[in-house]
């Protein structure tokens, strides 16, 4: 063990999914007694996350101080090859890299891991595991050690990885579910906190996403739907006040001498529509079809014409451009010199649809690019717009979701407090998501080589 190392440092970490800062530091501030007082006690910063800025891959580069092109996520999904198959949803297999409990784990200290996206399949560590929103229904391995399963079921009965129904019209139900998912969560892991040794401690609560992206057009005034109803006005600042409880509860079972960071993967804001990208190529010529569909469909369920298709898209909150490259893709009919002359026409042609497209190379913004990264990214409309990958829609614009009701987008800022970290105090501006991993292995003493605050 290094001489330097401080075994006996406690760090927790409260991740809230899509917080904002909008939310938690500027309107709700002064209704939240437990999150006001860490913050007026120590720190705050507003935390840039990565592009794309989503869930997968943003936890993972906030726990590893690594970016999505030294990972090779870039996104929720991912190509597998360069065939044109399906792409591949991310889980906890596709990380390699060394996250925070892993250091800690080759130094003999322990962890506790609960919804630590992506968490699903369970992987062993020094420690407590508990698997996160991407577990399947049918998973018969949640939780690590084997024995933590059946502990965690006879607390709470069936453990909510998720809400069922966060895209849908029930919002009665959602919100219902969000709620009682969140007391759960923070029953099991006040019990872990507890029961089980550890050093690190991290939960992330995945439902301030979800209720983000059903009732964000009850905050926002600028939504498009604000006004229209008032059934669920005030219904984010009681879930707020609920998260408040629970972190102090939290709070009064670690004492004042833990370092606590609250911290989130990426911020929330208002979604104001869906850019059909592969409609665009289809009108412009780059993306061919044998035969038009008779309904929307996903563009990999699509009679594609390869022999004569230059460049096709993926989807969600924002696109992703493919080349059909000769030599690389199976049918590939675009020659390699001709590829960045290509994507910079069509760069150009999606600004003329929206000024405010930003078409970036991967290798221009990530340190490292590996596995097998989109030709571009495209980012819509500041954030606030998605890109539909579906093709059959007829047109360009749509004004709601394709793949069901969604009040929100992400934001490049989430938010960080940090307590008890004596170099941090009051607002420190704006930091970056991978500046985290650093921070918390630098408080027991570990020099990680990882950019580190304070």
């Amino acid at each position: 063990m290094p001489a330097a190392m401080n075994p006996e440092r406690r760090v927790l970490v409260i991740g809230l999914d899509s917080m904002p800062p909008e939310t938690l530091f500027e309107a709700y501030r002064g209704e939240l007694p437990v999150l006001r007082g860490l913050m007026d006690s120590g720190a705050t910063a507003r935390l840039r996350t990565v592009l794309p800025p989503i869930t997968v891959p943003a936890w993972t580069c906030m726990m590893s101080g690594r970016d999505p092109g030294e990972l090779g996520l870039y996104g929720f999904r991912n190509r597998a090859n360069y065939g044109y198959g399906k792409l591949t949803v991310v889980n906890a297999d596709s990380v390699s890299t060394p996250r925070v409990w892993d250091i800690l784990g080759d130094r003999g200290l322990s962890s506790i891991v609960s919804s630590v996206p992506p968490a699903y399949p369970v992987r062993r560590i020094r420690g407590s595991w508990i698997s996160c929103f991407l577990t399947p229904g049918s998973a018969k391995e949640w939780a690590s050690p084997e024995s933590l399963q059946g502990r965690i079921q006879k607390l709470v009965g069936p453990y909510p990885f998720d809400a069922d129904f966060h895209r849908t019209g029930d919002k009665a139900g959602v919100l219902r579910q969000i709620r009682d998912m969140t007391v759960k969560h923070f029953q099991v892991f006040s019990h872990l906190l507890e029961s089980e040794p550890w050093s690190f401690a991290m939960h992330v609560e995945i439902g301030v996403d979800r209720l983000h992206h059903a009732f964000w057009r009850y905050f926002d005034p600028k939504h498009k739907k604000f006004g229209q109803d008032r059934r669920f006005e005030g219904c984010i600042l009681e879930y707020y006040k609920l998260l408040d409880e629970k972190i102090g509860q939290l709070l009064s079972l670690v004492g004042p001498e833990t370092v606590v960071l609250v911290v989130s993967d990426h911020g929330t804001q208002r979604m104001d529509g869906l850019f059909c990208i592969n409609e665009w190529l289809i009108q412009k010529g780059y993306l061919v079809l044998r035969t038009p569909p008779a309904k929307v469909i996903p563009v990999e369920q699509a009679d594609i014409d390869w022999s004569r298709t230059r460049v096709w898209a993926e989807g969600g909150y924002y696109a992703r451009l493919f080349l059909n490259q000769r030599g690389r893709e199976p049918s590939g009919i675009v020659e390699p010199g001709q590829g960045e002359a290509l994507l910079g026409q069509i760069g150009r042609g999606l600004r003329e649809e929206d000024p405010l497209a930003q078409t970036v190379a991967p290798r221009e913004l990530y340190r490292d690019v590996k596995g097998v990264p989109p030709d571009r990214l495209v980012f819509f409309g500041e954030h606030r717009l998605r890109a539909a990958a579906t093709v059959g829609h007829g047109r360009l614009w749509l004004e709601e979701n394709d793949t069901g009701p969604d009040d929100a987008n992400h934001s490049l800022d989430g938010i960080l407090i940090a307590r008890g970290i004596p170099a941090l105090r009051g607002d420190l501006g704006t930091v970056p998501i991978t500046c985290v991993a650093g921070t918390i292995l630098k408080q027991f003493g570990i020099d990680s080589g990882l950019e580190a605050l304070g």
